[in-house]
């Protein structure tokens, strides 16, 4: 699964220039830094669930970035599920709807998972395209509630079966888009139904420093 990865300013100038692209190609609004990011993009980060962080998305006619909170409220609002399995999100109300129309992507340098070694600990790798580029991994956005009932956007990041660079650390990872179909993959149904089905993409990993959270956080049970 996916539980932490990292941005940067570079990953929210990276997205407004794709975006704008794909907004002129289309006859689409196009969008300024200020717009998007009136107080700038923190300092470099990494992002845990709950944390808020940058979403491509079509809203309004019109491809935006907005910052969502990650993870999809659950069991009365107690829990956060904050990865989405591919050969789930046609099957199970809490996905259903949001794949059927609110589908997304979340841009990143990289992305980290834990893998567990004798004594009780984790060691966390790090994982990043071969080339440097940025991933863009498939998501999916609702309007939820928070505990005050106010609305919420939310988002949650659909994981698919390991590829070989991952798999001997954990068995899932990050589905993820190439900058050229994130157009489709938003807006096509039956090309993001075939997307679903791929396999995990090779990326390059390195032992990453001990993060601030010691453990991996945990994905709520009931959709494992």
């Amino acid at each position: 699964m996916c539980a932490t990865y990292f941005i940067d300013d570079g990953t929210a100038m990276e997205m407004l220039e794709i975006i704008n692209a794909l907004n002129q190609k289309f006859g689409y609004e196009t969008l300024t830094y200020d717009q998007i990011y009136p107080n700038g993009v923190s300092d470099p980060r990494d992002v845990y669930p709950g944390n808020t962080a940058p979403i491509g998305a079509v809203e309004n006619e019109k491809i935006t970035v907005l910052t969502p909170a990650w993870g999809f409220p659950v069991k009365d609002n107690q829990k956060k599920a904050f990865n989405a399995r591919a050969e789930n999100v046609k099957k199970y109300g809490v996905w259903k709807e949001a794949y059927a129309s609110r589908r997304a992507f979340a841009p990143a340098e990289g992305f980290y998972e834990f893998k567990k070694v004798p004594g009780g600990k984790a060691e966390r790798y790090y994982f990043s395209d071969p080339d440097g580029k940025l991933l863009f991994m498939a998501a999916l956005l609702k309007t939820a509630e928070d505990k005050e009932g106010n609305p919420l956007d939310v988002y949650t990041i659909i994981t698919t079966d390991a590829g070989d660079s991952v798999a001997d650390i954990h068995d899932r990872m990050p589905l993820l888009l190439d900058s050229e179909e994130l157009l489709l993959w938003m807006t096509d149904q039956d090309y993001a139904d075939s997307v679903l089905d791929r396999a995990g993409r090779r990326l390059v990993r390195v032992l990453s420093p001990k993060p601030k959270k010691e453990s991996e956080p945990e994905q709520t049970s009931l959709f494992k």
